[in-house]
């Protein structure tokens, strides 16, 4: 029999016993498994084998399905593609997350009094956190191929492209921050900046290609047209309550098209971010309540960094600026004592192979090997 033809009354009717379509649905499944295991026990091994090389070779953060949903993995058909499986590998990671954090919230609402019942919510309590634990390890491993993924196409960016030019100035920008949007737009899991600096994710506020006499909020009012590639303003850190300061530091970042060898004094970066310093300085700062105050003051440090193709025109410059050649020779630094300013500049090489370094701990770990070999 293929189907079961029953009218509206039939339906109410089954609703009143207490029985409902879905239960009939899922008996006559479970029936028909049962009939049939000794048939699909094989294939079913040969699905689930092939989905464990999957999760351990590509995919980890799927890993603790493995355990809990195997069942329900063997009986992913054999020949769906990597794809597909993977759209279904998300959903059951998804189902998962929510069933353990409502198990959890319900085994752990509340201590009994008595100490025969207190014995089994430790048991259970116990078994909530390794629960947690396991989906906690699925959701870093999430996060760490996420990083992986981000620093593979940066390298692809810095090589050639299909029609042999390379990545635009804008197309780099965005990977680490979208252009033309404040930190109140964009989402924590949205930028990249961790791949210059991880403290960069942790600002009070930041402007990604705005002028500076038009970013809304920023905690300083600047008449200047000038637009920094990203302005960030990092928050003071008040040892006392009636500290009021709108901001501990400002961080300036630049990009410049790679493989740029044309540089003259006017495009080198360095003088466009001390612009940048003196059009704030001589802005008025706001407090956190919205008034101002006539100058920033000159204690609050600057941190400068460009990130360039370091050509011999460019390098030059940067020491005729009595800049130091950094230890690795793909890097300049000094520090601009009347600015009271930090500044760096980079290759883009070099800020990829030192990402890569940070991370490659967790790559390791997981499998995920960038094979980043560029100088």
């Amino acid at each position: 029999r293929t189907g079961f033809d029953i009218d509206q009354a039939d339906e109410l009717a089954l609703a009143e016993s207490g029985v409902t379509w879905e239960q009939i649905n899922n008996a006559a499944i479970a029936t028909a498994s049962e009939f049939l295991g000794p048939y699909t026990a094989e294939a079913k091994q040969e699905s689930l084998d092939r989905i464990r090389r999957f999760v351990e070779e590509e995919e980890p953060r799927y890993r603790i399905l493995l355990n809990s949903k195997s069942a329900d993995l063997s009986n992913l058909p054999g020949t769906i593609s990597n794809e597909r499986l993977e759209i279904e590998l998300h959903k059951r990671l998804a189902t998962l997350r929510h069933d353990l954090k409502v198990d959890a919230a319900k085994r752990l609402s509340g201590v009994p009094a008595d100490q025969e019942e207190y014995r089994q919510f430790e048991d259970d309590a116990i078994r909530t956190i390794g629960d947690l634990h396991e989906l906690a390890k699925a959701d870093l491993a999430e996060y760490v191929l996420h990083r992986r993924i981000v620093l593979d196409f940066f390298a692809k960016m810095l090589g050639l492209m299909d029609t042999g030019r390379f990545a635009r100035e804008d197309a780099l920008h965005g990977l680490f921050f979208p252009l033309r949007k404040t930190s109140d737009e964009v989402d924590y899991e949205d930028h990249n900046l961790w791949v210059i600096d991880e403290r960069l994710a942790f600002h009070h506020y930041l402007a990604s290609d705005i002028r500076l006499d038009s970013q809304e909020g920023a905690p300083v009012d600047a008449d200047s047209p000038r637009r920094p590639d990203l302005a960030i303003y990092n928050r003071k850190m008040a040892f006392a309550a009636e500290d009021l300061r709108p901001f501990a530091s400002v961080v300036l970042v630049e990009f410049k098209r790679p493989e740029r060898n044309d540089y003259t004094t006017d495009q080198n970066p360095v003088p466009q971010m001390y612009d940048y310093i003196r059009d704030l300085r001589e802005g008025r700062a706001r407090y956190p309540d919205g008034s101002a105050v006539d100058r920033i003051e000159e204690t609050v440090p600057f941190f400068c960094y460009a990130v360039v193709t370091l050509d011999a025109s460019l390098r030059k410059q940067l020491e005729n600026l009595d800049f130091t050649l950094g230890p690795d020779g793909q890097s300049y630094f000094t520090f601009n004592k009347i600015l009271l300013a930090y500044v760096e500049v980079s290759s883009y090489a070099r800020v990829l192979q030192e990402a890569v370094k940070r991370n490659k701990a967790f790559f390791d770990k997981l499998g995920l090997h960038t094979g980043l070999n560029r100088r």
